[in-house]
């Protein structure tokens, strides 16, 4: 098998002789508030983290009006300017800030920000587009590959290959919540690692702290 590179995080390197790189999910757990997203960042990095990743996403480009997704994130969501903050917030205490933009506009602010990568989602690894401009600024571009087969995955890497981007990561994930034991598949990890040839990780979606362990040691 042919070496798996070594991709820039932030001031960190994932892949082979490097440290696991260990990301809290804030997502928007903070529920639009930008206190308690500081508060979380805080516990992250206290709790060892090595970066915390958001979810940025415009409700007005994303959902329609008057649907329950609208109205969430509507109600969950931090501006760009308080996306701003926060990452200044999680750099000052030694974490990697970086988030997943569900849309054009929000990528593009995202990118002046500097995060550490940009985030695909599993629900957009077929969003061939947005793939495209993600991987088109050069920066490491990380991939949940939940509910999607080979083929799709296929097409992800290859788009995103086809901007000269050398710095792919993905992420091994099962779209269920919470995810049973029995759903997490691990050894997918393998998998995707000598297909693609880049370096692979887990996205946890399971109960308590077991499954990000072994996922490790796969």
């Amino acid at each position: 098998m042919a070496p798996i590179p070594i991709i820039p995080f932030g001031k960190r390197h994932i892949g082979p002789g490097h440290p696991t790189v260990v990301i809290a999910e804030i997502g928007i757990n903070h529920e639009g508030s930008i206190e308690t997203c500081a508060k979380m960042i805080e516990e992250a990095a206290r709790s060892g983290a090595d970066a915390i990743k958001l979810q940025t996403v415009n409700p007005d480009e994303n959902y329609a009006p008057g649907t329950e997704s609208h109205k969430l994130f509507t109600s969950a969501w931090l501006t760009i300017e308080q996306t701003s903050k926060m990452f200044q917030h999680a750099r000052k205490h030694g974490v990697e800030p970086f988030t997943t933009a569900g849309d054009f506009g929000t990528l593009k602010l995202i990118e002046s920000l500097n995060p550490a990568a940009h985030k695909i989602s599993s629900g957009l690894l077929t969003n061939l587009p947005l793939i495209r401009d993600a991987a088109g600024t050069r920066r490491t571009l990380l991939m949940s590959t939940g509910m999607n087969d080979l083929s799709a995955i296929d097409t992800a890497v290859q788009m995103a290959r086809s901007q000269k981007n050398t710095s792919i990561g993905l992420f091994q994930c099962t779209s269920l919540y919470p995810a049973p034991p029995e759903s997490l598949n691990l050894r997918v990890i393998n998998t995707l690692t000598e297909r693609y040839l880049v370096p692979c990780g887990f996205s946890d979606h399971s109960k308590g702290i077991d499954a990000v362990v072994h996922a490790v040691a796969v």
